[in-house]
């Protein structure tokens, strides 16, 4: 209950936020409004709008659709700002959108009607002579499905046991914590391998250690346990939860699979399902497109086609089972019309032939001579078994598709393939050309009593023993199938649940999760949740509170982005913080993921040492030499490199985001330099209007070019994507020297700063001591006083014809910010070698002034200690360019 305060204060810093910039939200004029007659409340109305108009018109923003949850402002006039809402005063009126109708396909009505619960009740004299505007702001039915969670009656089991902090129990083992076992479940760990080999081939030790781990764990009958799998980026988190859920799957468990948006839910089902296709593709290789997927279910509001996971998606499958059940296209259609095709085509072949020659003579008798061409028995043969036999293959492939295998039976899964390769072969021997009618007719007309092996008889002996194998084969098929009590077409909402009740692997969003209460279903047994840590706490409540969850598997990094919190005094009360981490901070044990794939070793180095303790190790891919492409030539271009831009400034859009127009050109440019081969390119900054600024300027001009990819987003849309090259525009300069200058009022004080670093830069040094002592700077420091204010500079050493001293100039403050300044460098000069501070603070003096102290091109100078255990350093002298490295300008 201690999420409640904090999540109302969050909802409405959200919307404080949507009203401050409501010039730019969607809005739509009300065509009819009256209060709703399907329900007897006087604070619902029936709201009728016409197209909806986005103002915000930056590339690539969604147009807006309402859907239920939707927070609207209903106002007599489109409010551009916060003045006309206090203008407005008492015409406006909050309101909730609880349906949505009359916006879809078949409609004859003009608008989209909205039935929305408002907050104070609307004044209807006069309203229709009034242009009365709907204002969306912000969506609530996450927030509601967790307030309704948060509230629910007494929590659930794996609650009590796992979460609560007195149930962690904490063994000290090498210094790792971990959680106690359950003394009456053996460890099964050779079992599990041995029942699935495709696990060890294809993970490696970590990733293996998990997965067994895991498994062993969620067999347990006697207590709950909650597995944490630490996966830092690249190091294969999505290939060893997909090879979990894959191996579950096989388990038979009942498992529910979340993650904080569509997008993660997507990628990992989408994994999967590759997985259990490849498995099936093995399994049988002449029908690659067959592999059983009923026990998969994905839904929710998904991308199905750009993922490739239609076949798995509710809503298609509920499309392809209703066709399967129908009464005209269905399976009992299909299979009845295969069997009277098989037995009874002579029949009607002569059915066929009185009807074409009393067509015939109708045509005569009115005077119309022209005859009809006469079919053979053979062509009419052919044509009906294309027709009967095309709707059965797919009848047959969507069956076996979308209903799992413990629901179809094995033995009838088996009798589908058999089934579909007999036809196939009858296919073949049908469509020969050297088949005749007479010998055809002689295959459906006599009693054919074949025992022999079709592949050692003659071709219509084959034909014959065939078409006896199919009869055999859909008779017996019929009457097993007849017998499972499959759900009628005519209630779609009755195949909806049983799709939900065939599914043993569910895939969703945790908030979508919340649906699967008022369905009457199987229990979850297991509970994973992908992408944990940037879930709220009280988010993951929604599906943890599912009934009679045994297990739970939690998978992400808490060093990764959080969940985004709008209200800075939630923030500051841990509202962000994911039950992940409130975990890993109780001593749960955690099983790190500790070989990374992704980045090169110079690129990894730093958050390996800074956030995991130097635990992660490169993987060999990554340390070869060939996984250093350099794509564009030039010294300062390695595995990375910081690109200084001197002349930009940030300036805020319209809906108060931030932009460098600079930095957009230097993104472009890049990007210009870059098209040149098979790349993909990230593009990623902080800020939304930044990213559509990029997305404005580049167009279409990089959309279909196969070998060349370039997409754009925030941080958070890059979340676990990975790309050859990224770009990241951080569009805040960092000079804070050029920024506080700037904010100089005096002009006085203006000059009095620009003479005293012209004569600085001359050598003259004041006789009062400027050096400034911390922790790492090793007296490279220096403050020079200007009136009120202190110019901070250090020693730094650049490479020209000679390695030679230089001032950096870093920033004009009062003397009591000074120490928070010092700090902040300490951190950077702390990567610094001995060595090269002790260069920067050898003293030259000519005379009364202070020079630079230089050294020769030769010398082997090396600026930043290794941050990796491998030993290495990087020196200012490898690929120096205007006298700095990529490494160098890392500063």
């Amino acid at each position: 209950m201690a999420f409640i305060y904090p999540l109302l204060e969050d909802i409405r810093a959200e919307l404080s936020t949507k009203i401050a910039t409501i010039s730019n939200a969607p809005f739509a004029r009300v065509i009819a409004l009256q209060k709703s007659q399907a329900y007897k409340t006087s604070s619902l109305y029936d709201v009728e709008v016409d197209k909806w108009t986005n103002n915000d018109r930056r590339h690539g923003k969604e147009p807006y659709r309402p859907i239920p949850g939707d927070i609207f402002l209903i106002t007599d006039a489109k409010p551009e700002s916060m003045s006309d809402l206090q203008r407005l005063g008492g015409a406006m009126s909050f309101g909730y959108n609880t349906k949505v109708s009359g916006d879809g396909e078949g409609s004859t009505r003009t608008g989209t009607l909205l039935t929305v619960k408002v907050s104070e009740e609307l004044d209807m004299k006069d309203r229709p002579q009034k242009l009365i505007s709907v204002v969306f702001l912000i969506n609530i039915t996450t927030n509601n499905r967790i307030w309704n969670a948060m509230h629910s009656c007494g929590y659930s089991k794996i609650i009590k046991e796992v979460i609560c902090a007195n149930s962690v129990v904490r063994h000290s083992i090498h210094d790792i914590q971990v959680q106690a076992k359950c003394d009456l479940c053996p460890q099964e760990r050779n079992e599990i391998l041995a029942e699935d080999s495709n696990l060890k081939p294809n993970l490696n030790e970590s990733q293996l250690e998990a997965v067994v781990s895991s498994i062993c764990n969620i067999k347990c009958n006697h207590r709950s346990c909650m597995e944490l799998i630490w996966g830092p980026p690249g190091t294969g988190k999505t290939r060893t939860v997909s090879m979990l859920l894959f191996s579950v799957l096989r388990l038979k468990f009942r498992t529910l699979t979340c993650a904080p948006t569509n997008v993660a839910i997507t990628e990992v089902a989408s994994r999967v399902l590759k997985l259990v296709k490849e498995s099936y593709q093995t399994q049988f290789p002449n029908y690659a497109s067959f592999c059983c997927l009923g026990d998969i279910l994905l839904f929710g509001n998904v991308d199905q086609i750009a993922f490739n996971v239609e076949e798995i998606h509710l809503d298609y499958r509920v499309k392809m089972l209703v066709e399967c059940f129908g009464p005209v296209t269905g399976w009992k259609h299909c299979f009845t019309s295969m069997i009277e095709f098989l037995n009874g085509v002579v029949s009607q072949y002569q059915m066929f032939c009185r009807n074409q020659l009393m067509y015939e003579e109708q045509k005569i008798a009115e005077f119309e001579a022209s005859k009809l061409q006469s079919k053979s028995f053979l062509e009419f043969v052919r044509d009906c078994y294309r027709t009967a036999a095309s709707a059965l293959k797919r009848c047959v492939s969507l069956l076996c598709t979308h209903l799992p295998k413990r629901i179809i039976l094995e033995h009838n899964f088996q009798r589908m393939v058999s089934l579909l390769a007999l036809l196939d072969s009858f296919e073949t021997l049908l469509f020969r050309d050297r088949l005749t009618s007479e010998e055809l007719k002689d295959v459906f007309t006599n009693q054919w009593v074949v025992e022999t092996p079709a592949h050692v008889l003659p071709e219509k002996s084959t034909l014959a023993y065939i078409r006896s194998e199919c009869l055999r084969v859909l008779t017996t098929l019929f009457r097993s199938l007849d017998g499972l009590n499959l759900p009628s077409v005519t209630n779609k909402s009755s195949i909806v649940e049983f799709c939900f009740q065939a599914a043993s692997s569910i895939f969703c969003t945790a908030s979508s999760s919340y649906k699967l209460r008022s369905i009457a279903m199987e229990p979850i047994r297991l509970l994973v949740i992908d992408e944990a840590a940037q879930l709220k706490d009280c988010e993951s409540i929604v599906p943890l509170q599912l009934p009679r969850i045994k297990h739970a598997i939690l998978i992400g990094d808490e060093c990764q982005l959080p969940a985004m919190i709008s209200s800075t005094v939630s923030d500051e009360a841990g509202f962000g913080r994911s039950l992940f981490e409130r975990l890993s901070l109780l001593g749960h044990s955690k099983h790190l993921l500790s070989m990374q794939y992704r980045m090169h070793p110079s690129v990894s180095c730093f958050p390996n040492a800074k956030f995991y303790q130097n635990r992660i190790t490169d993987a060999p891919l990554v340390k070869n030499k060939s996984y250093e492409t350099r794509y564009l030539s030039g010294p300062m271009y390695g595995p990375f490199s910081f690109i200084n831009i001197s002349g930009g400034k940030e300036v805020r859009d319209d809906g108060n985001s931030l932009k460098n127009f600079v930095e957009i050109a230097v993104v472009l440019k890049l990007l210009q330099l870059l098209y040149k081969g098979k790349i993909s390119i990230g593009v990623i900054s902080p800020y939304s209007a930044q990213v559509s600024a990029i997305q404005h300027k580049l167009g279409q001009k990089y959309e279909n070019h196969g070998s060349f990819r370039v997409k754009v987003g925030t941080v958070d849309g890059f979340q676990g994507v990975e790309e050859d090259i990224i770009i990241i525009s951080t569009v805040l300069y960092s000079d804070n020297f050029r920024k506080s200058f700037s904010r100089l009022k005096s002009v006085e004080t203006k000059n009095l700063c620009l003479l005293l670093l012209s004569k600085i830069s001359s050598g003259w040094r004041p006789k009062s001591n400027v050096g400034i002592s911390s922790e790492s700077s090793s007296n490279i420091l220096r403050k020079f006083k200007v009136g009120e204010l202190y110019i901070v500079c250090s020693v730094d050493i650049v490479k020209e014809s000679w390695f030679i001293q230089a001032l950096k100039v870093w920033d004009i403050l009062p003397l009591q910010d000074i120490p928070k300044l010092v700090k902040r460098l300490d951190n950077i000069f702390r990567m610094y070698t001995e060595d090269y501070l002790s260069r920067c603070a050898v003293k030259l003096h000519g005379g009364n002034l202070e020079v630079p102290m230089r050294w020769a091109p030769s010398s082997h100078i090396v600026q930043y200690k290794s941050l990796s255990n491998s030993g290495n350093v990087e020196p200012i002298d490898d690929g120096a360019v205007d006298g700095k490295s990529y490494v160098e300008n890392s500063k």
